[in-house]
């Protein structure tokens, strides 16, 4: 894309994904810092297809090999803040 529109690319095979996006609503969420031990990463299946606490590379590599690209997170209540509120 960015060849494409002329840019110059530099170091391109050191890029990174980060596997925590939103893609079709163009956002990036911020549970990168909940901690493996609190969070499951599971496919549209339910079922947990990756280490959580694993490489990044690995990470996303597992989240493209899954049907659609798509994961879900499961977090333990006590993963978030929610000043209070009742969770389900």
């Amino acid at each position: 894309m960015g060849k494409e529109a002329g840019a110059d690319l530099v170091d391109m095979g050191l890029m990174q994904f980060l596997y925590l996006g939103i893609p079709k609503k163009g956002q990036i969420t911020g549970l990168v810092d909940l901690g493996a031990e609190k969070t499951l990463f599971v496919n549209k299946e339910g079922k947990r297809f990756v280490r959580e606490d694993g490489r990044r590379d690995v990470i996303c590599k597992a989240i493209f090999d899954q049907k659609d690209g798509e994961m879900w997170l499961i977090h333990s209540s006590d993963a978030l803040d929610f000043d209070n509120e009742k969770t389900i």
